[in-house]
């Protein structure tokens, strides 16, 4: 099993091989996947000390079908891992590990997403039989890219999320703590790539891969037409500041570049522009999401709500008003929307918004 790790420092492999030992009383199959798999992990070396930027990612098949799909097995799984990463002296900041507990019919019934794509290419057996060839092979005869772009309703999600508790929530954040934002904010707008390129035909597994495609797409009419060449000049810059975790631009300005980049990537699907994307989301909603007619209006419904309020954060980030106009649309948007399971997460955006409105606070610039 070594060999399949032996790009990495042999305590970056002490720390995967020791994570799968937790696993291996419970599971019958162990999956590396994710940049852990690509031998892609970010992270720093200070006074022999490791600074982990990348999380460590796993899929795990547990021998006991009750622990299949198991929230609550999975919680499990994950603080045992942070517990055992703990004990380590050389770690400066502990990587988070996500451990996803399935059944074997989650390679089966594998939908024709990018994710599975790089999954069965890359992932790494650490333990189990080979299920990885259980999925299906994607290629350009059958993708479909409305499957795919329920993954860009999940990347605007967690940007509204993560964007919120930094730009709005909290005014004492270390240089460590930006610089892991701004990681993240890297990764989001890198990760517009993984959507974009299958549509013009490129099947790339890393970033690097990607953004070395990035030269053919600025040939392509379509994609002048949605992306500007500014935008599509900082995959280049973002994706070698993310892999050297120093950074040159500000979250402000990241955070800028992955909206703008959604955004335009949204317009491309649609054949929209910015001054009808939202309307666009409502009427042509069936061109670029998949399900049934419930899951398609929710999916068009959350990305209105979450682009109405990834607005909000761009004004006020940039010294602009928030206008009530502005928070009563991502209110009405919020309104529609059947609750889940990040609700509570959701209204107390709309509730900092109201009272960022109220009290006639802006934050001009930002914190960077």
């Amino acid at each position: 099993m070594s060999t399949i790790l032996s790009e990495y420092p042999h305590e970056i492999r002490n720390i995967i091989l020791g994570l799968t030992d937790l696993y291996d009383k419970d599971c019958s199959n162990i999956i590396l996947y994710g940049s852990a798999a690509l031998n892609d992990l970010s992270y720093k070396i200070t006074n022999n000390k490791y600074e982990f930027y990348s999380d460590i990612e796993f899929l795990v098949v547990p021998k006991e079908h009750k622990n299949e799909n198991n929230i609550e097995f999975r919680k499990e799984l994950i603080n045992k891992s942070l517990d055992y990463l703990k004990s380590f002296s050389n770690i400066e900041t502990v990587p988070f590990v996500d451990v996803n507990p399935v059944s074997e019919n989650y390679f089966i019934n594998a939908q024709l997403r990018i994710s599975n794509f790089e999954l069965k290419h890359c992932g790494k057996i650490l333990k189990g039989n080979n299920l990885l060839e259980l999925l299906p092979d994607i290629n350009q005869d059958n993708y479909d890219a409305k499957i795919q772009n329920i993954e860009i309703v999940k990347a605007l999600k967690i940007l509204v999320l993560k964007s919120y508790n930094w730009f709005l929530c909290n005014d004492g954040y270390s240089e460590k703590e930006k610089n892991h934002f701004s990681y993240f904010l890297s990764s989001s707008f890198l990760n517009i790539l993984r959507t974009l390129l299958p549509l013009f035909g490129y099947f790339k597994l890393t970033a690097g891969e990607r953004v070395k495609s990035v030269y053919d797409l600025k040939k392509n009419p379509r994609i002048r037409t949605y992306f500007s060449e500014h935008i599509l000049d900082q995959f280049e810059h973002v994706y070698n500041d993310k892999k050297s975790c120093v950074f040159s631009y500000s979250p402000t300005e990241l955070f800028s570049l992955s909206l703008i980049g959604y955004k335009s990537l949204l317009c491309l699907l649609l054949n929209s522009n910015a001054e009808l994307l939202i309307s666009d989301l409502e009427n042509k909603k069936n061109d670029i999401f998949s399900g049934t007619e419930l899951k398609i209006k929710q999916l068009s419904l959350l990305t209105s709500f979450f682009l109405s309020a990834l607005d909000c954060i761009y004004n006020l980030i940039h010294g602009k008003e928030v206008l009530d106009a502005d928070i009563n649309r991502v209110t009405e948007f919020f309104d529609k929307l059947i609750a889940g399971r990040n609700a509570f997460k959701l209204v107390s955006i709309l509730d900092k918004y109201s009272e960022l409105e109220r009290s006639r606070w802006r934050i001009i610039g930002s914190k960077d």
